[in-house]
């Protein structure tokens, strides 16, 4: 349709090809949505996909196209009424979930600055003390000095 329905690489999801195919235009421009169990089946193939992130954005998208700039806000409508469903919703929340679980799992892997924090003796020698064995003295990192 126009730069406005197009993600940020400049590309259309195949979602919004696949909705605008089946769009029925008018003699006047503008377009009309087909029976609604047809949007609802368009989208119902992503509810177990983590593409349906995306295939939102892009329908939201078309549909702020087809309401602003094709003057066709029935389509508009049935378009925004399909993305809204319970199931939709439902598996965006559960995409949602998945990914904070994600991110937590992310965030608590390895070691952490308190565990290391928490070490009852220095990992770097002190004053006089005998560094460990493989230990690089920070003066090796020295230029030479020129005379």
């Amino acid at each position: 349709m126009t730069a406005a329905s197009e993600n940020e690489d400049g590309e259309d999801h195949p979602i919004v090809d696949a909705v605008v195919s089946a769009l029925e235009a008018d003699l006047d421009g503008r377009y009309h949505a087909p029976a609604q169990a047809t949007l609802n089946a368009l989208i119902d193939v992503y509810l177990d996909d983590a593409e349906l992130p995306f295939v939102v954005d892009a329908l939201i998208r078309l549909a702020h196209v087809l309401e602003v700039e094709a003057d066709s806000p029935a389509a508009a409508s049935a378009l925004c009424a399909a993305v809204e469903r319970e199931p939709v919703l439902a598996a965006l929340r559960g995409l949602t979930v998945e990914l904070q679980q994600e991110r937590e799992a992310e965030r608590t892997k390895g070691p952490s600055f308190r565990d290391f924090a928490e070490t009852e003796r220095p990992l770097a020698p002190q004053h006089d003390e005998r560094p460990s064995e493989g230990v690089v003295r920070l003066d090796a990192f020295k230029a030479p000095r020129r005379v």
